[in-house]
């Protein structure tokens, strides 16, 4: 049976608020998250796809930013279990003023719906 995976705004509602911690900052471009199991991709920002994985397997995690600030520098992006408040992956790239990077994580998909903050910043 494959189970829900939402993904919650730092406000807690279904919206994608983008936190920046100084400069350079990051915007969040997309968010694909990925079942290990079935091979299914949903996009669910900005296309709004609702994601389903399979328990007790991979979960795949991308979130494409883009460095919208004024200077080349690392962008950092955390991941955090929406409903227990635990950290689940912190990851930084550094990227040039323009471009953008695809942060990505792999997690064991639980038994329960699953609702993720994913934050990025500087």
């Amino acid at each position: 049976m494959l189970r829900r995976v939402g993904v919650l705004g730092v406000d807690g509602t279904q919206s994608f608020t983008v936190i920046p911690i100084g400069e350079p900052f990051g915007t969040i471009v997309r968010i694909f998250i990925g079942d290990g199991v079935t091979g299914a991709s949903y996009e669910v920002y900005p296309v709004g796809e609702q994601a389903y994985c399979t328990p007790g397997f991979n979960l795949s995690v991308s979130v494409h930013v883009r460095n919208d600030g004024d200077v080349d520098g690392n962008i950092f992006g955390r991941i955090i279990d929406a409903d227990t408040g635990e950290v689940l992956d912190e990851r930084a790239r550094s990227v040039s003023v323009g471009d953008e990077t695809m942060l990505t994580t792999i997690i064991t998909m639980p038994s329960y719906n699953l609702n993720l903050i994913i934050e990025v910043g500087h």
